[in-house]
């Protein structure tokens, strides 16, 4: 309990020692002292100073993209941007050192920049006593998401196999570029002798697959910001579901499927040439045998249930557009059946070939929960209903294929889509499953139908985002 006034009579004793020993001590430790106090000094400047230099990196990259976005940019240009970004920004403290250079390289052919800054330590005491300290270096690097063509963009942000390339499969989209948003590190798989072609590949997840087999002739960059669905707002001019159109009258090539009810429930062409009604169909439609079925030009076609294309059938649509608009709702073309069907040139639907909303007009039965009648594999292994292609000769679909809340699963032994000027898929999934080639154009000069212009090379649509 008398400790502290044995402490206080041993410091009054050593304040009043005369032996000089306690200024020698004294003497001895002050540079220490000093010296601990100058390095801590510093070093809090260096942490603020590296702070500075990575805010100064970015802002740099951000400039520097934003000038690349605009197309007659040159290399010079947009690495001056850069520097007079980073002098704007970075601190330099007269008579602490600190200079600083900048260097400034455009990656991934041309959609992302890097910006390092190195910048001498500043420095209040270490450089005053001859140190050497050494310098400070930040590394930024600024993507541009969009600006190119866009030919695919899966829109799942968690899907593994978001896009699936089986053994064989191929996917030739030679000037645009291909956006998978799934952060899954399965986001892109990649079976053997895969081929993908294309300005870019750009995946916020990763790639997994026998990648050391396939062929891709494109720039892959994984980790990528992911690309805003570019057609949402189209959501806003999907017109209004009509109501049920009644089945044509009969005809010969065409006959009626009926359920337990005595109800029809499909309409079936098999033989014969038929004009397709425009309207809202809400039984399946069935299409096959040897039947050559059109569609009306200019019109809207909205399907509650299954729209199949099969046998030796053959579907012709000039510029009509294929709407489904409900949970239950969806395509099936498949053996050796001809699609030659283009979208719509004029009015709400224009550019716009097949199109399942973002928010469903109807309701209707869970198919991968409960598939009734229509059977297995209608979905793929993340719960997305399945539209397939598969049939033979699928090579004319102009316009854009949207299934926001649907997988397109491609599986044709010959090629798809490949006498189209162009053609677009903006799809939750893209399954190229058994070895399909889908060729995706973007001709947009050799036909009347609009690409839409969020997906055109358009610079105004595109995004800059920091990649660190």
């Amino acid at each position: 309990m008398f400790e502290w006034r044995r402490s206080f009579t041993q410091a009054c004793r050593l304040a009043t020692n005369t032996s000089g020993q306690f200024a020698l001590i004294f003497a001895l430790c002050l540079p220490v002292i000093v010296g601990l106090g100058g390095f801590a000094l510093d070093y809090s400047f260096w942490v603020s100073q590296r702070s500075n230099i990575r805010a100064a990196a970015d802002a740099a990259a951000l400039a520097a993209a934003r000038q690349m976005m605009i197309g007659t940019t040159t290399t010079s240009q947009v690495q001056a941007i850069a520097a007079a970004t980073v002098d704007a920004n970075i601190l330099a403290p007269k008579g602490l050192g600190g200079k600083h250079t900048t260097a400034t390289e455009i990656i991934d052919n041309g959609t992302a920049i890097a910006v390092t800054i190195t910048q001498d330590k500043a420095s209040y005491f270490s450089r005053a006593i001859g140190l050497e300290i050494g310098t400070l270096s930040a590394r930024s690097s600024a993507r541009i998401v969009g600006g190119t063509k866009i030919c695919v963009v899966t829109l799942s942000g968690t899907s593994s196999e978001a896009l699936a390339f089986g053994t064989g499969a191929k996917l030739i989209g030679e000037d645009c570029g291909i956006y998978v948003n799934s952060e899954n590190p399965s986001a892109v798989t990649v079976g053997g002798n895969a081929q993908v072609t294309a300005s870019v590949l750009c995946a916020a997840g990763g790639i997994r697959g026998s990648t050391s087999l396939a062929t891709l002739n494109t720039s892959v960059i994984t980790d990528c910001p992911p690309m805003p669905d570019p057609l949402a707002s189209r959501d806003n001019l999907l017109p209004n579901i009509p109501v049920c159109i009644a089945p044509p009258a009969p005809a010969p090539g065409l006959m009626f499927a009926r359920d337990m009810n005595f109800q029809i429930s499909q309409i079936i062409y098999s033989t014969g040439t038929h004009t397709l009604p425009a309207g809202r169909y809400c039984i399946d439609v069935v299409i096959t045998g040897n039947a050559k079925v059109t569609l009306q030009s200019e019109k809207n076609y909205f399907f509650g249930n299954k729209l199949e294309v099969s046998g030796d059938a053959e579907f012709y649509g000039p510029n009509a557009a294929l709407i489904f608009h409900s949970r239950d709702s969806f395509f099936e073309f498949r053996d050796n059946a001809k699609i030659d069907i283009s979208a719509p040139t004029t009015g709400n639907t224009a550019g716009m070939l097949i199109w399942q909303p973002r928010v469903y007009r109807q309701g209707g039965t869970n198919l991968c929960v409960n598939p009734g009648s229509y059977g297995a594999n209608l979905c793929s292994p993340n719960g997305y209903l399945r539209f397939k292609i598969s049939a033979n000769r699928a090579n004319k679909l102009v316009g854009v294929i949207y299934l926001a809340q649907g997988s397109l699963y491609a599986a044709a032994d010959r090629p798809i889509a490949d006498q189209s000027p162009w053609t677009a898929i903006i799809s939750s999934e893209f399954e190229l499953r058994l070895g399909p080639t889908v060729v995706l154009n973007t001709k947009y000069s050799q036909t009347s139908v609009p690409v839409p212009a969020a997906l055109a090379n358009n610079r105004a649509t595109a995004k800059v985002y920091l990649q660190n």
